[in-house]
Formats: structure tokens, sequence, C-alpha cells
């Protein structure tokens, strides 16, 4: 009894699975890619096989497309037999692709058979929307429900403004105007002028307001709205006396007078200004007068509130008991300057859904790849969800605008591509497919670094055509951060610090830009405006921000009484600097800052400048607010829009050089990089025994068209001096230490569950292909082909 060294198994849902009796040709001639994704950093295998079938397999191939189609999915998986285990194990899975059919006089079949579906999907529908809610795959697979949380977003607190300026139309006030009316002695309002290019106040007005004597200013809340109200300004003029000849002093007040409503009759209340009330006294016809306001009304106890319609304007009273007319004076304005802040209070509008990174991530993935244990990320991870610890990116959010609006069924729809670039702008990240135990794929989102790894995975000597180039593409003359949509049109819009940068490097030779730029939003004035938009007030307004996708770091916040996490935002809660901007108390997603994510990018941005450490990298333009300066406890501080010490950066992970060179991609060196596709390949230009220099590179690239052929060769160049590297080399530097033998165990990264990976992690239940007549595979015994019975 004699065991085949080969196996050939097709399976499709219209004729099941059969093991062949006729071999193909062509399959031990696969063209193979191993490249590192520009978008996701890890890499992604592509094979590729031209295969005859003759006999069984002509008739299975053929039957399949005469009857279904191009679009029905056939699968071949080859096996090879394992002479220390006594087992077949799967070498190659494949997908045949029926599109490629070619019929030769029916004597043979030709398709060609592309790689792993997993691989192919991950690659094809990355710029697939996918709603997280979503719980059938592309293909139809059922998904478990996805899990919401409850998020408390907090009120960002809003400032409007509206300033003030002399009208000088009107800049001289004599206060016996309108004496006849029997109340000029209530007072004047000041001659100011609202500047609407200034004004952010669409309520605050400057009017003529007959009653009170003068071109003056009338300002009051929006209707409805809570508001706290700070008036600042400077006033600076003359008091004349209109009888010079008159001894009686003279004494005038300058107050905020508080009325109900617009309509002016009823005053609620006069609130004097401090060190706002000057004498002309006796003997003397005029005086200077100078005094600042800063009064607010609203807000903490002790001070005033007012009414939701309440107008209150800017005034001017004589004092004196009324006499004769000689108390009549001429006031002339020399100066006014005088802003109205309102700060707009809002109720929290409740608690809005959304789905914490982690389920996000995962359920973007499981439609794509139609695949429900598809995703793994230590970076993301919880201890609520079994993971060993929480990780640094555990407790973020996303929410679509009409969720923080509370309008129900608005789950966030997105892409891979985008999901990813996004989070990857803020915390240099890599996404890359990686196999579990029993040899089935997943996708792996970490830090960058777990996708560089430093140990040396593979020695490779005698490579010809060796070369070295310096690569544009791993140095970067520009970065733009932050970013693509934030609030600007909206109130405080131009206070927003989570919005777009663009930095300079010293590099002017060349251009390449380092896109850092999230499509998510992460801007607190962007979260507020759909905040106070919720449906329960505004239910059939639309806006332009309702297809937009917010992110949102959050903290936990104990349970509720079933025992659910409950989670609230963040505030400035880890924070003992934040300035330059208003309300720091209540700012959003200070960890994401335009400043914090090019730092936190810094070993990709540095080794392009590792010759230029004396130089910065500085500001081009910041869209919007550019000066926040905040310090995380611990930590230094960072404001924004500051020259960058590039020797402040994290060393990076590679030089940005190009090595390329040829050699043989044998099934061996396959299967070692298919386990440890993150690690680095070790390789000289000399045999073994004359080598005394060895480079060491991380693969970019590596394309093979036939075993009978050198595979083209593409790293990028180790920094071994890196700190970020910590370079693991069972050789060390001597090429006479003998590498330790490679592990034993089957391949990974090449079963997807189309066909059974023949050894399971030492379980001694096992596939077996049996030659009865049936040719099925059965699901006991020893896992032998038995040959003639």
């Amino acid at each position: 009894m004699t065991n085949k060294r080969w196996i050939h198994v097709l399976d499709s849902d219209y004729l099941g699975r059969v093991k062949l009796e006729d071999d193909p040709d062509g399959w031990d001639s696969q063209r193979i890619n191993i490249a590192r994704s520009k978008i996701f950093f890890g890499l992604f295998r592509t094979q590729t096989s031209v295969l005859r079938f003759k006999g069984d397999g002509r008739e299975y191939v053929r039957n399949v497309y005469e009857v279904k189609g191009t679009e029905h999915v056939i699968n071949i998986g080859i096996y090879e037999y394992n002479d220390t285990t006594k087992r077949y194990e799967l070498y190659y899975p494949g997908i045949i692709d029926l599109s490629t059919y070619s019929n030769d006089e029916d004597l043979f079949v030709d398709v060609d058979v592309n790689d792993s579906s997993f691989s192919r999907k991950v690659r094809s529908r990355d710029d697939v929307k996918v709603n997280l809610s979503r719980i059938k795959s592309i293909d139809g697979i059922t998904l478990p429900e996805n899990n919401k949380v409850t998020v408390n977003l907090h009120q960002r607190e809003l400032l409007s403004t509206g300033e003030f300026l002399l009208n000088e139309a009107t800049s001289t006030v004599e206060s016996e105007s309108g004496l006849d009316e029997g109340n000029n002695w209530e007072g004047f309002t000041l001659p100011i002028s609202l500047q609407s290019s200034n004004s952010e106040i669409d309520n605050l007005s400057s009017q003529t307001v007959i009653a009170l004597y003068a071109v003056g200013g009338a300002f009051w809340d929006p209707a409805g709205e809570e508001s706290i109200v700070l008036f600042t300004g400077t006033v600076k003029g003359t008091l004349s006396k209109v009888n010079t000849g008159s001894t009686q002093p003279i004494n005038v007040s300058f107050l905020l007078r508080v009325y109900d409503d617009n309509t002016l009759t009823t005053v609620d209340f006069d609130s004097p200004i401090s060190n706002a009330t000057f004498e002309i006294p006796d003997g003397q016809t005029d005086v200077t007068f100078t005094f600042t306001i800063n009064k607010q009304f609203g807000g903490v106890p002790p001070a005033v509130n007012i009414g939701a319609n309440a107008v209150i304007s800017l005034i001017a009273q004589n004092t004196n008991v009324l006499g004769s007319g000689n108390d009549a004076f001429i006031c002339e304005f020399t100066q006014i300057d005088f802003t109205v802040a309102q700060n707009l209070q809002f109720k929290d509008g409740g608690p809005a859904q959304g789905y914490l990174m982690h389920e996000a991530f995962e359920r973007v993935v499981q439609v794509i790849t139609d695949k429900e244990d598809s995703f793994k990320s230590d970076y993301l991870g919880r201890i609520d969800i079994d993971y060993e610890v929480n990780g640094a990116g555990a407790f973020e959010t996303l929410h679509s605008a009409l969720q923080i609006r509370r309008i129900p069924g608005t789950d966030p729809s997105l892409t891979l591509k985008d999901l990813f670039t996004s989070l990857n702008a803020q915390n240099n990240l890599g996404l890359g497919i990686e196999f579990n135990e029993v040899g089935q794929p997943f996708l792996r989102l970490e830090e960058k670094g777990h996708f560089f790894s430093g140990e040396v995975i593979l020695t490779v000597h005698s490579v010809s055509e060796f070369g070295k180039d310096f690569s544009r593409d791993w140095a970067y003359s520009s970065i733009k951060v932050g970013y693509e949509k934030s609030a600007t049109e909206e109130l405080n819009g131009l206070e927003e610090y989570n919005n777009k940068f663009n930095f300079d490097t010293i590099i002017g030779t060349f251009k390449n830009e380092l896109d850092l730029v999230s499509k998510i939003r992460w801007d607190g004035y962007g979260i507020e405006k759909m905040r106070r938009l919720s449906f329960d007030t505004n239910p059939n307004e639309d806006t332009k921000e309702d297809n937009d996708i917010f992110g949102v770091v959050v903290l936990e916040d104990g349970v509720d009484q079933s025992g659910k996490k409950k989670y609230k935002s963040a505030k400035d809660e880890a924070y003992d600097i934040v300035e330059n901007i208003f309300s720091p108390g209540t700012a959003y997603n200070l960890d994401k800052t335009p400043g914090r994510m090019l730092r936190a990018n810094g070993g990709v941005i540095r080794p392009g400048l590792e010759k230029y450490l004396d130089d910065e990298i500085t500001l081009g333009f910041a869209e919007q607010k550019e000066n926040l300066k905040s310090r995380k406890t611990g930590e230094s501080a960072i404001t924004e829009n500051e020259p960058i010490d590039v020797k402040t950066l994290d060393t990076g992970f590679w030089i940005p050089e190009i090595y390329k060179f040829k050699s043989a991609l044998t099934r061996e060196r396959f299967k070692i990089i298919q386990r440890k596709s993150n690690g680095i390949i070790k390789f000289s230009t000399t045999t073994k025994e004359n080598t005394t220099k060895y480079n060491y590179g991380w693969i970019l690239d590596i394309n093979s068209e036939s075993d009978d052929e050198l595979a083209d060769w593409t790293l990028l160049r180790v920094n071994t001096s890196s700190p970020q590297v910590t370079l693991i080399d069972p050789e060390g530097d001597d090429p006479d230490i003998i590498i330790p033998p490679i592990d034993p165990s089957p391949l990974f990264g090449a079963f997807e569950g189309a066909f059974p990976f023949v050894f399971v992690n030492g379980d001694e239940t096992f596939n077996r292909l049996l030659e009865d007549g049936s040719n099925r595979l059965t699901e006991d015994g020893n896992n032998r082909i038995l040959e003639d019975g």
C-alpha cells in the first residue's frame, strides 16, 4: 500500500465535494505575489495558477460551467502527503475562475485558479459601505446582532458675540431732547451701531429708539433660549452743561436697563455699572469721563437672571432731581467699544446611541468577508469582550449625525478603507491578514509596530541583481493632518481645534505629502450642533451634516439597573492644561487634536528627516483654530501651531531605502513567510560560508512567476539602530551559527473553511479521504489515502 504524494479535491454547491482521480496539470506553476498594502501596511498574498483539467476533473468543471455559468463557485484544495506526520495536509486552496473557461476539443479544460476568497474579498470590497446594524453579510451569511451602547453626550458651550462701535453720526446727545414728553429723565441709549460683519448673534440689533431720545442699541436674547450674557467694553467722552451759567452740579450715571420685552414699555430693573457715575461740579462747565463695562446676566447666582425675551440697553441717566432745566447737559462720546457675549445654555439633549470602535470594525469586516470570526485587535479590545486588557483605543465610539440627533433607525455606514485610514491617521495603525491555530484567516488591527516586527524569520544567501535605491514613497515633504470636515459655518466654528492642518518639512527636492486626514469627524462644535437639533425639537429639519459620522472619546460611567455598562463623553478630565479656547471644561476629543495625530505618527515621519534633526516641522496653515494649548497629565504640553523639533518624534522603524534582488521563493520559504509575514528578511549577496555582511528588510513585494524562475524581492530597509525595533536574530551577526529548525506544523494561512485542515491542533479526530468508490470526504478515520481499497 503506497500513499500518493498529491491529491486534488473539487467542491461546489452544485456537485458537492469530490477527490479527483485524474490530477490536473499546472498546479505546481503558481504565480505568487506577496505585497505590503500601501493603504493598510499589512501583507496581502495573491496566488494564481492556470490549471488544465482532464478526465473526471474536466467533466466536473465543464458540468458546472454549462449548467450554472461563470459566477458559480468551484473551490479547489490541493493536499500534500507529509512523510513525517503521515498525514495529508492542505497545501493550497483556491477558487476556480469560470470566466476564464476554455474547452480544447473536449480533451481538457483550462481555467485560472485564484487565491483564497478571504484575501480577495478584503481587497475587492474595502470600499463597500457597510451599515453597522447589518446582520447579513454580502454573500448572505447571517451575523449576530451588533451591540450598541448609549453615550451621554455633554453640552459643548456655545458663545455668540456682537460688536458695537460708536455711531459717529449721533455721537453728541442733548438731554433736553423730547423734554415735553415728560419722560426724558428716564435717560437715553448710547449712540452705538452693531457691526454686522462681526456679529454672530442674529437677535442682537441696534435701532432708533425714539422714546429714549437717541440712536442707540437694543440687544436681547434669542426667544426661548436660556443664556448667560456678558457685556464688556470701554466708553469715553465729555459731559458739558447746557446752561453754562448754572451753579447746579450735574450727576450722570451709566447703567444697563432690562425691559421685559421689545416693546420697551416695562422696565424690569436697572443695573448700575461700577465706577460709571460722573459729576460736573459747581463752577465747572464740563468734565471728561471714561469707564469700563464687565457685567454678566444669568448663570450661577448671585448673577441676575433675565427673561428669554428681555431687551437690554445701555443707558445714560441724570441722577439729579428734575428741576428748571439748569440740569440739562450734553454728552459727546469720543469712543465706544462694546461687546455682547452670549453663552447659549442648552440642557443635555439626552443620550445618543452608537458603537464602540471594536464592534464597528468587526461588523464591517464580517460583512465584507462573509465570516463571523474574522477580526481581532488588542488595540481596540476590551476586557468585557474577552481580551486580557483594555486596549489604547478601547473607549471610542462612532455615531451617525442622525443618531446624535436621536432620530430612530439611523446607524452609521462606512467602508473598511475609510474606517481604517481615519483611525490610522490618529493612532499610527496597521491592518493585515493573520491566521489562527487551525489556519483560519482573520484581519488584525494593531499599532504599526506589530506589522514591522523585529524578528528575523528568514535568511537568504547569494541573492543576485542586488540594488539599493532611495525611496520617495517612504519620506515626506509635507504632512496634511486632521479632519476632512469640521464645524465651520456653525456658531463658534472658527473656535474648532479639531480641523485640518498642513505642516512642511525641510525636504524640498521632491514632493510627497503624508495624508493623515480622517473622514470621520471628531469636532465638538459639530457634535453640539447635532445634539441641539434633536428629533424631539426638530423632527423635520434636514442638515448638510446628516450623512456625517462622528467619533467620541468616552469614559465608563458605571452600569444601569440591568447591569449594562454606561458611557459618557470625555471632557478635560485627563488634562491639567487646556488653554486658548472657549470653555475648556466642555471640550470634546482632546486626545484627537491634529498636533497629537502628527506626533503619534512620528515614527512614520522621522525616517525621511533623520539627517535633518536640527530642523523643524512648521505649520503652513490651519483651516480654523490653531493655537490650542493642552497638556495631558504626566506628558509634555502641546501647542497645536508650534514648530515641531524633529528630534522629539519617535525614531522610525525604517530607513527610506529599498532593497531589490532576485532569489528563489521555495515552498519552505513561502511557508515561513505565511506564518510570520511581519518579520524581517535577512540576506546577503554571497554564500553562507563567505558572508561578512547582512542586510535587513521588511517585505514590500515578492513576485514569483513560477517555481522554475527566480522571484523578484523588494524590501524596505530596517533601521536596526532604532529603539522602535527590537531585533531578534537567531543567527546574530555570525553566519556560522545554525538557525533553529522551522516549526514543522502545517502551513497556516492556507485554510479558509472550504476544505478541512487535516491535522487540527493535536486532536485525534481527523478528516479522511477514502478510496471506497464514494470519492467523498468523511469526518473520521486516520487521515490517509488507502490505495486499491
